[in-house]
């Protein structure tokens, strides 16, 4: 079974599409999960009195203690400190969804976590027959935060419509959702969302983004509406 770790950042909004134009997925392939939480261990006791000073919203810390890594608590700096910390022997994978606030038309966003299922199913769907991704049973942990109650249960009921059962793409879809901070791959995912939002919307972070592509962290970045 392959895991995918799921989070997102940005808006979906038509009316202030202006100020926000982007709204950002990113699914983790996580190749070594114990890897990655020791290396966010070691990343957060050597860097956390510098941790605690950019945490201006209390994002990261509780009553002084630590809690999870949140991606819009860093600032620039710390983010690309984490990233060149973290990306090394490849041990995970990021593929970025990303929809475009300015070019939606239609009732797209009458009920947006009918949208955000659509616009996934039609990334995996692409990721599985350009052999990005390949077929197997699949679990998908998911930051229960973003995702209504009543909307949780229809993702994997769409997912394995679509691509087990319609299109045959993979064997099988289950979905967990998490609090955050208990998982700390889906804080990986919050991170990769959040710098991917963070260089669409600055640039600020060009020169990082081209030695994770040139790395292969990066695997792909699906844009909705297509071009």
């Amino acid at each position: 079974m392959v895991s995918l770790y799921i989070d997102e950042s940005g808006f979906m909004t038509q009316e202030h599409s202006q100020e926000l134009p982007y709204f950002v997925l990113a699914l983790v392939r996580v190749h070594n999960p114990q890897r990655v939480k020791r290396a966010f261990k070691r990343f957060v006791s050597s860097n956390i009195e510098r941790l605690r000073a950019v945490d201006r919203d209390s994002k990261m810390f509780i009553n002084e203690r630590f809690h999870e890594l949140k991606g819009s608590a860093l600032d620039r700096d710390m983010k690309e400190a984490f990233f060149r910390y973290l990306c090394k022997d490849n041990i995970f994978d990021i593929f970025y969804i990303t929809i475009y606030n300015q070019k939606i038309t239609g009732k797209l966003y009458e009920n947006r976590a009918r949208a955000s299922n659509f616009v996934l199913t039609l990334a995996l769907e692409y990721f599985f027959e350009h052999n990005l991704l390949s077929k197997d049973a699949y679990l998908l942990q998911i930051d229960e935060q973003n995702i209504k109650t009543e909307s949780r249960n229809s993702l994997e009921e769409h997912l394995n419509i679509q691509l087990t059962l319609g299109k045959e793409l993979a064997d099988s879809f289950n979905i967990t959702y998490f609090d955050s901070s208990c998982n700390t791959c889906i804080q990986l995912a919050d991170l990769c969302a959040n710098l991917y939002y963070s260089q669409l919307m600055t640039k600020g972070y060009t020169s990082l983004f081209q030695d994770l592509r040139s790395q292969g962290y990066i695997k792909f970045d699906f844009r909705y509406p297509l071009s």
